[in-house]
């Protein structure tokens, strides 16, 4: 991994970063409540809290770019671990791990640990869940500035038909102005979970097309359901390169997805990608990254090796 990508990956998923750091200290504050010690708010123990939580993430987002979901579980798992812990351990337990003196504080610590990592698993599929709860019609706004020509730009940020890319392909159009679009990425393989190439279609249809401005419509299908969006398009010249600009209208984002944009900063992500793509240069966008996560990769891990004593193939 080089400095650029680290910088790329920190500062693309800032939000989550920011926001997993600073939620457990809620769940701090409320287990020293409970406990009646308030007192380890005035220490050192929010800054421990704050410290752990964001570089536990840091870990995880930087091995593993796009697992946004394991990195609110995360967060929001050592969040009720710290809250709730209190309720079903021991007072004592609590002020180990917090007040200087504890002679338990080793085990406090491991009992933590073992909740705040059963919590993880626990809570991935949960919120994996909201992926079914739709949000309606919304409306997702992006921006980047380039070092890129403008003409340079739209091109590699609006569709047009017959034409292949690296990561997408583009159809015919039909009698109505419609054209498959297909886009590849490296996701993982969802019997064996082992990386491999997939690929999702959708119908586009250009609706209006002017100098450095493009409005596009789709159409494709989410969970058996016909879903539609307006996307435009639109790059205005600067001294420096331009200023690009994505605003779609859509239908289809659910709360999961919603709240992935803008943890990290979805749109923008994509700009980036294709820019650096137009303009030659390797990008180290999240999405031209593999999309396998922390969790595919134990699943990955654990197929291979079988079970204990097995013998390996």
């Amino acid at each position: 991994m080089t400095r650029q990508e680290i910088t790329y990956r920190l500062y693309r998923l800032r939000r989550l970063l920011v926001a997993g750091s600073l939620l457990p200290l809620a769940g701090l504050a409320i287990g020293a409540q409970i406990s009646g010690l308030g007192g380890i708010l005035t220490g050192w123990a929010p800054l421990a809290v704050a410290g752990l939580g964001l570089a536990v993430l840091t870990a995880l987002l930087l091995r593993f770019p796009n697992s946004m979901i394991e990195g609110v579980a995360l967060s929001l798992s050592l969040t009720l671990t710290l809250a709730l812990v209190p309720l079903i351990d021991s007072r004592a337990h609590f002020a180990d791990l917090f007040l200087p003196g504890g002679g338990g504080g080793a085990d406090a610590a491991v009992h933590m640990a073992l909740a705040w990592m059963l919590g993880f698993f626990a809570l991935v599929p949960a919120i994996a869940l909201l992926d079914r709860v739709r949000i309606g019609q919304s409306t997702v706004v992006s921006t980047l500035r380039y070092d890129l020509a403008p003409d340079a730009a739209f091109d590699a940020l609006t569709l047009k038909p017959d034409v292949t890319s690296p990561d997408r392909q583009t159809g015919t159009p039909d009698r109505d102005g419609f054209f498959d679009v297909t886009v590849w990425y490296d996701g993982a393989d969802p019997e064996t979970f082992a990386p491999a190439r997939q690929s999702h279609t959708y119908r586009a249809r250009i609706v209006e097309a002017a100098p450095l401005r493009q409005v596009t419509a789709t159409v494709l299908q989410v969970q058996g359901r016909t879903s539609t969006s307006v996307s435009e398009v639109r790059v205005t010249p600067s001294d420096d390169g331009c200023l690009c600009e994505s605003r779609e209208v859509q239908d289809h984002l659910t709360l999961l997805s919603r709240m992935n944009f803008w943890l990290a900063d979805y749109g923008a992500d994509y700009l980036q990608g294709a820019l650096d793509e137009a303009a030659g240069r390797e990008s180290p966008a999240l999405c031209r990254q593999s999309q396998r996560t922390f969790m595919g990769w134990l699943a990955s891990t654990m197929k291979r090796q079988g079970p204990a004593g097995a013998d390996p193939e």
